[in-house]
């Protein structure tokens, strides 16, 4: 049942990104990347190449060394793909449970100032979405409003499971 409740409210949150978008002014140009205390910048190039053409930068693999991953599962949960019809996500995301679930969503991808990160985030969720029918994180990040986006690296895997069950019960198409 609590497992029921919170893919809905993951299903909400997706679908008032959607109807709420706004399309990115600059997309970001590097991600502040936090695992525990530790806090690191990474170029968002180095991930999207990674993505592209599975090359690793000499930053990403020390980075990726570091949060004890294999490059096969970072690569997993950084480009994969999740299918997600974009009007669907953004009229679920367009409420006040949509709202919630953005600001949940929020305590791992946010703005530098960590002010309008649920507006940020719609905007890069929807604008994902509209492109192709689909979601990944680096397309997330690549169409974020600002020029940097700071991730919570210790609950980034958590996150993208979130999505993924979430994504999981919202209809591909209408």
């Amino acid at each position: 049942m609590q497992l029921l409740f919170f893919r809905c409210l993951g299903i909400v949150a997706f679908s008032s990104t959607m109807l709420g978008f706004v399309f990115p002014v600059n997309a970001s140009e590097k991600v502040i990347l936090k695992y525990g205390m530790w806090q690191e910048s990474l170029p968002v190039s180095d991930m999207t190449v990674f993505c592209d053409t599975g090359e690793i930068s000499t930053t990403l693999s020390y980075y990726i060394r570091l949060s004890n991953q294999s490059s096969d599962r970072i690569n997993n949960v950084l480009c994969k793909p999740i299918a997600v019809n974009g009007v669907t996500l953004s009229k679920m995301l367009n409420n006040p449970v949509g709202g919630f679930i953005l600001d949940l969503f929020g305590e791992v991808i946010t703005t530098p100032s960590k002010k309008a990160s649920r507006e940020s985030l719609r905007g890069a969720l929807v604008t994902s979405a509209l492109e192709n029918d689909d979601i990944s994180i680096i397309e997330v990040l690549n169409n974020y409003p600002t020029n940097e986006v700071h991730l919570n690296g210790d609950r980034l895997v958590e996150f993208y499971r979130q999505v993924e069950d979430v994504l999981k019960i919202i209809p591909v198409n209408l």
